[in-house]
């Protein structure tokens, strides 16, 4: 019985983390979410897989895929950044796209370095292949 009842509440928190939430605001605390499409979207001590919107907020938390117009972290943490305005305090952030960008961070990629890498590691991929290949 309390089996059964675990796995139906693995079960029914699976299919609320596969559903994307759309509103005009999402304000997380302390919690997370696979998906969120909004015009403002607030994140405090939490994180989000994948964020869409006009104004996303980070504060201490974290995002893999941000695209937004105005996109602040405040001791954050990011994979991908998209964004006409970045504003990045004490954040790190590993591929940054960004018309503007103002504050202090640890940036590894910005976008040329990005597709400078791409290529790279793409020419590298494909020779290995191509000599592997041959044998």
């Amino acid at each position: 019985m309390m089996e059964e009842q675990a796995s139906g509440e693995a079960a029914a928190s699976q299919a609320e983390q596969d559903q994307a939430i759309t509103a005009e605001t999402v304000n997380i605390e302390q919690g997370g979410t696979y998906s969120v499409k909004a015009d403002t979207v607030y994140v405090a001590q939490g994180g989000i897989v994948s964020a869409e919107a006009d104004v996303i907020e980070i504060d201490q938390g974290g995002i893999l895929w941000a695209n937004g117009q105005t996109v602040t972290f405040s001791q954050g943490g990011a994979g991908v950044v998209i964004a006409e305005q970045a504003e990045l305090q004490d954040s790190s952030v590993l591929l940054l796209a960004a018309g503007q960008v103002s504050g202090e961070a640890r940036i590894l990629f910005d976008l040329k370095a990005g597709i400078a890498f791409g290529l790279a590691a793409g020419l590298a991929a494909g020779l290995v292949r191509a000599l592997l290949g041959r044998r």
